[in-house]
């Protein structure tokens, strides 16, 4: 009687049966242990669902938003980098998993780094591209180096999102205030103060950076910015009456690995 081994059993045997190096995933592979799973369907640049129910939230990138509502108002790039995830893990294809040291995001979504049956890191790939950009949120850093440095040659080319004046580094006292999302701003510091494990800063008189979680590990060798120094920033602007605040939670914040 022929048996047909179980699903798990086929796709583990499937990984085991890649090229020699495929699955080194570019240079870019979290020591975790390997998880095996398949793909359900794609959501958008950097969120899927696997065939078992589970929600996953790709480590260590942001790509632009879709609008669900009306995807005409999408940002730029957003349907694009849902196209290419969906390239990189077609329906019911055979991905490993591997975790940083957080498993679950707030929403409950399973973090992970994911590698698809060509041994491609599809995270690294969409950076690689210029479709999603290096987004860090401790204590899960283990791809910083690697994704940053993918995300230095996509800048130097302009690929994707790069060639997009909202990624190109602005001053901050000139951001309008109808733009929020993900930024990148410069500016002078005019003001300075530090309550605990918060410092906040002011770029020219207009825009307050909240650097949080001063004291962990995040912020390793780092020395702080002073007041009048000019520094640059990158993360997700919000505006209130005119004044708008970005929020920093890890040294790749002020635009370094």
């Amino acid at each position: 009687m022929l048996r047909i081994p179980p699903k798990k059993a086929l796709i583990s045997a499937f990984f085991f049966c890649l090229p020699s190096g495929a699955t080194l995933a570019d240079g870019c592979l979290l020591p975790s242990p390997v998880e095996s799973a398949q793909v359900a369907s794609v959501t958008d640049g950097d969120t899927l669902r696997l065939t078992d129910g589970r929600k996953l939230r790709l480590l260590a990138i942001g790509a632009p938003e879709i609008d669900w509502e009306n995807q005409e108002n999408s940002e730029a790039f957003g349907l694009t980098a849902k196209k290419r995830l969906q390239w990189l893990l077609p329906k019911k294809s055979a991905v490993m998993l591997r975790h940083d040291r957080d498993k679950y995001d707030r929403f409950g979504r399973s973090l992970v780094q994911v590698i698809n049956a060509d041994g491609i890191d599809v995270g690294a790939e969409l950076v690689k591209d210029g479709l999603a950009y290096t987004y860090i949120f401790p204590p899960n850093d283990g791809l910083l180096g690697c994704y940053f440095a993918k995300e230095k040659q996509a800048r130097k080319t302009k690929s994707g999102i790069w060639s997009l004046p909202r990624f190109q580094t602005r001053p901050a006292a000139t951001v309008p205030d109808s733009e929020s999302g993900y930024q990148l701003l410069s500016g002078k510091i005019t003001q300075r103060d530090q309550r605990g494990e918060v410092l906040t800063l002011e770029l020219d008189g207009r825009v307050r950076v909240k650097v949080r979680g001063l004291g962990s590990a995040a912020y390793a060798g780092m020395n702080l910015p002073k007041l009048g120094q000019t520094i640059t920033v990158r993360g997700p602007l919000n505006w209130k009456q005119g004044r708008g605040t970005l929020d920093i939670r890890h040294r790749q914040g002020f635009d370094r690995p």
